[in-house]
């Protein structure tokens, strides 16, 4: 079982968090936790002259479509009513983005092989309306955590999960150069995100 604190400072390195809902019950001891988070590259800036801060920097054209990308992260656990402390059950790490894929379908489906032990990416089509697409790439980071824990220690397991969801960032930074942006895998390849 992994502390839903230390959860916490993995996934804000990897991720930006926007929103935040946290449900608990202190009677029952469970807690639900939402966040809408987004993939790090689009962290505002601040602007600071003359130590006032101005503004933010925008993210640049070339990222800001990556903000079609938000990620939802729903942890749910116990919480021990003797100490207080949170403890994970289990965590659903997923984005959903409205878009075609059609085009590059052969490139999507190798980067979906090529992540495969990170994520699982599923390709929703409307039957009413085939003209409407989603792409729905759900973390598999919930894998990796029970077993994690009873076999290495808390620091190899902090290493572990952050390098699934550095690799599951990626793999979103991916379909979106190659489906928005039209590069190629080789591109990716090169720019070392897959």
């Amino acid at each position: 079982m992994m502390l839903y604190t230390r959860f916490l400072e993995i996934l804000n390195k990897h991720l930006y968090q926007v929103e935040k809902e946290v449900f608990s019950n202190d009677d029952v001891g469970v807690f639900v936790a939402r966040y809408v988070m987004k993939h790090h590259l689009l962290k505002p800036e601040l602007i600071v002259e003359n130590d006032r801060i101005q503004g933010f920097k925008s993210a640049g054209k070339r990222l800001s479509t990556l903000e079609k990308f938000p990620i939802y992260v729903e942890i749910e656990g116990e919480i021990d009513l003797d100490t207080g402390r949170k403890i994970i059950n289990n965590i659903d790490i997923y984005s959903e983005a409205n878009l075609k894929c059609q085009d590059r379908l052969s490139d999507v489906i190798f980067l979906a092989k090529r992540f495969g032990d990170i994520a699982i990416l599923d390709r929703i089509i409307r039957l009413s309306n085939t003209q409407v697409e989603y792409l729905v790439i759900f973390s598999r980071v919930q894998d990796v955590l029970p077993e994690v824990e009873s076999v290495i220690s808390e620091q190899q397991s902090d290493i572990q999960i952050g390098k699934y969801l550095s690799d599951y960032v990626n793999f979103i930074q991916c379909l979106h150069e190659v489906i928005l942006k039209g590069k190629s895998i080789a591109w990716c390849q090169e720019e070392g995100l897959c």
